[in-house]
């Protein structure tokens, strides 16, 4: 029903470790660009096409929300661990997770244990290195 999405870290001992998030999640775009204002090319004739602002250094970024779906309790670790973990590879690729703190649910208090993680891939959709 959902795709699954593929999480490879570097776990508290220094080794990889995958884990895989079969329930649902939500893609994300975000763009960032710089904003002047412009000059008319032709002083003597105003141009209502050309228009007073332009952009410039436009770029984008994706990110994903992701849910474990129904977990025990002692999935909690790993849940720290991925929290703690320095590199993250999201279906191969480079990211870095957004999610700073979560409520770490006991089994006894709660029978349906959930939780969501948002991540951001830490590249620029158009390649900007030099």
């Amino acid at each position: 029903k959902y795709t699954p999405v593929t999480i490879d870290f570097v776990n508290r001992y220094g080794a990889w470790q995958r884990e895989i998030f079969f329930k649902a999640s939500s893609d994300g775009f975000a763009v960032e660009n710089a904003e002047y204002n412009l000059l008319q090319s032709n002083s003597y004739n105003y141009n209502t096409l050309e228009g007073q602002r332009k952009t410039f250094n436009t770029n984008g970024k994706k990110s994903i929300k992701v849910n474990t779906g129904w977990v025990d309790e002692s999935w909690n670790a790993v849940l720290k661990q991925i929290m703690l973990s320095e590199r993250i590879l999201i279906d191969l690729y480079p990211a870095k997770i957004n999610t700073k703190s979560t409520e770490l649910f006991k089994h006894i208090n709660t029978k349906q244990i959930n939780y969501s993680l948002d991540f951001e891939f830490a590249y620029d959709v158009i390649n900007s290195v030099i």
